[in-house]
């Protein structure tokens, strides 16, 4: 969790330093996708990509898919490029067919590789609006 909360700030910190106030709401809405793209981070951090979560169930899964079902449906997928988009809907995909089952070490390791890409993807993306907008 450490991990996350650091590159976030590294982000954060990047934009506020090479990108100062030329357009006060260009930085607002970047601080606004920042914020929505951190929610899905945070959510993808279930199954951290360099050490195992060993206590992780079914109902975690569930819940995580819930969560990520509603961060979509909430605006989210407006962010989501296409590659995103299809890791997302993978991760969706699985975590629904695994919700009712235990969770074996393989699923384990393809989840938290899936997660481990999308979080990879956002943060490219984040850079790349980062560019765009400024």
């Amino acid at each position: 969790m450490a991990g996350i909360s650091s590159i976030f700030l590294f982000i954060g910190l990047y934009v506020r330093k090479y990108y100062p106030s030329k357009n006060n709401s260009s930085n607002e809405e970047l601080y606004s996708i920042y914020e929505e793209y951190r929610k899905l981070w945070k959510l993808s951090s279930l199954l951290p990509h360099f050490e195992e979560n060993e206590e992780v169930n079914s109902q975690d899964l569930l819940h995580t898919s819930n969560e990520l079902t509603n961060w979509y449906f909430s605006g989210g997928f407006k962010l989501l490029s296409d590659k995103s988009s299809k890791t997302f809907t993978l991760i969706q995909d699985e975590l629904r067919e695994k919700k009712f089952q235990t969770v074996k070490e393989s699923d384990y390791h393809y989840l938290k590789n899936l997660f481990g890409f999308l979080q990879s993807e956002i943060t490219s993306e984040m850079i790349i609006r980062n560019k765009q907008m400024f």
